[in-house]
């Protein structure tokens, strides 16, 4: 247990920086500030199916000043860095295709349903609740996407 607390000791401020430097903030080390802008930069790319690869090339796109009074930029510079961004978001389709459900709707509704009422019968069929509340929220994810259009998802991922 020691050594897995020395472990975390290190580890957290090294991802820290690590992702700091990729996202290029160079300049002072803001703490949870940082590590929110992550979250809301990797909760933004889940949403709109954005490539890791390609978002961070598009970031590189924008060049940065030394120094934090010159870095400065007027929202329209990074017009056709959103652009681009958007280019990359995943399809309406692609999207459909990676949230598949694994289990047909009515078994899914049965181990549902179960898992209500019995869900030590779950380990039965090697599942537990969290698999079945997992794939409800695909499942649900999955009727919401077939709802939106390609004008709608673009229109989403430019606010996102």
């Amino acid at each position: 247990a020691e050594a897995e607390a020395a472990f975390w000791v290190e580890y957290e401020p090294e991802v820290r920086r690590r992702w700091r430097s990729k996202l290029g903030l160079l300049l002072t080390d803001e703490g949870e500030a940082d590590d929110a802008l992550l979250e809301s930069l990797l909760g933004v790319m889940q949403r709109t199916g954005a490539d890791f690869t390609n978002t961070f090339r598009a970031l590189s796109r924008v060049g940065w000043e030394a120094s934090e009074a010159a870095s400065y930029r007027a929202p329209q510079d990074f017009d056709a860095v959103l652009e681009y961004c958007l280019a990359q978001c995943a399809s309406t389709e692609a999207m459909l295709k990676r949230a598949r459900p694994i289990f047909h709707p009515k078994a899914l509704a049965r181990l549902a349903a179960i898992a209500q009422t019995e869900p030590e019968r779950l380990a039965q069929f090697g599942l537990d609740a969290s698999v079945v509340a997992r794939e409800t929220q695909r499942a649900a994810r999955r009727e919401a996407l077939a709802r939106v259009t390609p004008r709608d998802k673009r229109l989403s991922d430019a606010e996102a």
